[in-house]
């Protein structure tokens, strides 16, 4: 009576445990494939300054003092918005050229009209590098680990040339996210590991 007792006991208990794994498990898939749309993600050319004015007004201007790695990173949720940005760093950063396989911002930016934004918003963020020939792109855009209020986009470098490039380069990664997926982040963040 009392191993049948025993093993009635085990069995409850490896039946609660299993039930609960899969509950994790069905939930971590529900948040991984739910309803929330992956980004559009559109890189195009800025051509590079030592201006860091861009900063000023990023949505992460206080990490620039504490972290070298991170990147200036804007939200907008209007064309007007969009149209502000591009006019006061209009001369600081190149929105009309393309370079080698990047196309212009102003060419990636056309179809940012009001329709667009009545349902999506987009993030920018500018990247510089000290060499042309090198690639970067965004890697992930997800909370951070310790704050889940924050968003953090992480940019990664996908050629490691041999030889030294032509110039200096800088381009604008530019996210299309779907307004209702991402309201619930109050602050924003952008890394690089590399910063040639």
């Amino acid at each position: 009576m009392k191993k049948r007792m025993i093993i009635i006991g085990l069995i409850l208990i490896l039946a609660i445990v299993l039930f609960g794994c899969a509950k994790k498990a069905a939930a971590q898939s529900a948040d991984e494939s739910g309803d929330q749309t992956a980004p559009t993600i559109v890189t195009t050319w800025a051509g590079f300054t030592e201006d860091k004015s861009i900063w000023k007004e990023s949505l992460n201007q206080d990490r620039k003092l504490i972290n070298d790695k991170s990147l200036p990173i804007y939200r907008f949720d209007s064309a007007s918005d969009l149209e502000k940005f591009r006019s006061e760093y209009d001369g600081i950063y190149d929105f009309e050229s393309s370079f080698q396989e990047t196309p212009s911002f102003d060419v990636a930016a056309e179809k940012y009209n009001d329709d667009f934004f009545s349902v999506h918003s987009i993030l920018l963020v500018y990247m510089s590098s000290g060499r042309d020939n090198v690639r970067y792109e965004v890697k992930d855009i997800q909370p951070d680990q310790y704050d889940d209020s924050k968003l953090l986009v992480s940019v990664v470098q996908t050629n490691h040339p041999e030889k030294p490039g032509d110039g200096y380069a800088g381009w604008f990664f530019i996210m299309e996210i779907n307004q209702t997926d991402y309201q619930e982040y109050s602050s924003y963040d952008a890394l690089s590991p590399y910063l040639l």
